[in-house]
């Protein structure tokens, strides 16, 4: 994060009798905003989101429809609808899981 900022500061002091001094200051501060100098900062704006636009990763499914299994019943599934992603030539598709779907798959 950067900015630029600049400051200044004024004192002084006043002998206005022998028992009383006035010492005082004021300090100038130009501070600019905070950037991000290579445009890798994100924010989330809850207004401007939308479920529909939302990314779908594929989660663990079993291809035999059981609720557990390993080896090479394991596979990718897609969440929304169930259906086991396959792959030819492979003997599972584990690698898949946790990774978003192909953007013409999600439209």
């Amino acid at each position: 994060m950067l900015y630029n900022q600049t400051e200044f500061y004024i004192q002084d002091n006043w002998k206005v009798t022998n028992r009383l001094t006035l010492d005082y200051g004021m300090r100038f501060v130009h501070q600019q905003p905070q950037y991000d100098q290579f445009g890798q900062e994100s924010n989330f704006f809850p207004d401007k989101w939308k479920a529909s636009d939302a990314q779908v990763l594929y989660i663990a499914g079993c291809s035999n429809g059981a609720t557990v299994c390993t080896g090479n019943l394991r596979n990718a599934m897609d969440p929304r609808t169930g259906k086991i992603l396959t792959a030819v030539g492979a003997a599972n598709t584990q690698a898949a899981i946790g990774r978003r779907f192909p953007a013409r798959a999600i439209r």
